[in-house]
């Protein structure tokens, strides 16, 4: 399979998070499958049906600036082509418009102004790890970030060029899993039919949220979706919320 990616256009970085609420991206979909050590399934429900956002980390726009050297380091280590692209390529599936993702690269073997996507031999996912230490098992989350954009470019080929600890850096080449990918459609895809489609005989017409758990990513979301009182501030509980607290 080769290139298929469709290019989504953004005027600006404000619409391209407001349009990404439209579709399942890469980070998404580990949150959804429940692999996640950043998102869960509630905390992407909470994203896209109600647009929570949360501020990036200082390690999060750390590796955000560290994102062209990494990408410069894969090019010296493999002898392959980089074109960083970011937010200028958030591209979809061309058959199901929701499985979108965006990327950080594409490699090429050979690049010039002329280069197109369609040239491209594989994607590129940039990370930071805060550990000085190679990984014996890529995290599950990656894989899955990086199998997903396979799946949304059409590309054959992927990789994570990961700084360690701000001193090591690896390569690691991700072969591309059609059982991987399927799984990971499916599972979206129930994802999406009964948690972001509107059903107006269900739940009042409202997307049905998935079951909250101990997460800290739905801490976050259910903090900011439903904001606790001021410490100073009183409420007087009915019997019957009383009675809840009780049982609860």
């Amino acid at each position: 399979m080769t290139w298929h990616g469709v290019p989504i256009e953004h005027e600006n970085e404000a619409a391209w998070l407001e349009a990404r609420r439209d579709g399942i991206g890469a980070s998404d979909v580990s949150g959804i499958v429940g692999l996640s050590p950043y998102a869960s399934p509630f905390s992407v429900w909470a994203d896209k049906i109600h647009g929570t956002y949360r501020e990036p980390t200082y390690g999060m726009q750390l590796g955000k600036k560290l994102e062209s050297i990494i990408l410069e380091s894969f090019e010296d280590v493999t002898g392959l082509h980089v074109q960083a692209i970011s937010r200028q390529l958030h591209i979809a599936h061309p058959q199901f418009e929701w499985a979108q993702a965006t990327l950080d690269g594409l490699a090429f073997d050979h690049l010039d102004d002329d280069s197109h996507a369609s040239d491209a031999i594989g994607v590129v996912e940039a990370k930071t790890d805060g550990r000085f230490k190679r990984w014996k098992k890529v995290p599950d989350h990656h894989v899955i970030q990086v199998q997903w954009q396979m799946y949304v470019s059409g590309l054959e080929r992927g990789w994570l060029a990961a700084l360690h600890g701000g001193r090591l850096f690896e390569v690691y080449e991700i072969e591309k899993d059609l059982g991987i990918q399927e799984q990971l459609v499916t599972k979206v895809s129930q994802f999406r039919a009964k948690h972001l489609m509107i059903d107006p005989l269900e739940n009042n017409g409202e997307p049905l949220p998935p079951d909250a758990d101990d997460h800290r990513a739905t801490s976050s979301s259910i903090a900011e979706l439903w904001h606790s009182p001021a410490d100073d501030e009183v409420i007087d509980l009915s019997k019957a919320m009383a009675a809840d607290v009780t049982a609860l």
